[in-house]
């Protein structure tokens, strides 16, 4: 009638479990690893002391490079016509201009006077019409 399981999934007998047995090895190793990498970062320093001592010539001096290029970035970098303080300034005034726009609109002084459920431009923003 029907084939047999192994038959339809193309596996061998033994395949499934083999598979399950490596993950379980790989998470094991994985597991002592992480516990002894844990252990002499905890205790490791009485016994290797020279492995927690880091040369300060082989630092890399992140903190300055960040600083400059941000510096750089701000004073001197230009797109032709403008540069990234301009570019920063204009994204920022496109961002606002939705939310400025609905607050201009929406203000009780600009309802003038009239219930805020019956003024056009509120109804606008809020979806109803």
């Amino acid at each position: 009638m029907g084939a047999p399981a192994q038959a339809q999934n193309n596996t061998q007998p033994g395949e499934a479990e083999a598979s399950a047995r490596r993950r379980r090895g790989a998470v094991l190793a994985w597991g002592v690893a992480i516990a002894a990498f844990v252990v002499f970062w905890q205790f490791g320093k009485p016994l290797a002391a020279w492995a927690f001592k880091y040369p300060k010539a082989y630092a890399i001096p992140a903190q300055a490079w960040i600083s400059s290029g941000m510096k750089w970035l701000l004073n001197e970098a230009t797109f032709g016509l403008f540069t990234f303080l301009d570019l920063t300034r204009f994204t920022a005034a496109m961002i606002d201009i939705p939310t400025s726009s609905r607050s201009a609109c929406c203000r009780p002084a600009s309802c003038r006077g009239r219930d805020r459920a019956r003024c056009s431009c509120c109804r606008r923003f809020r979806g109803s019409r």
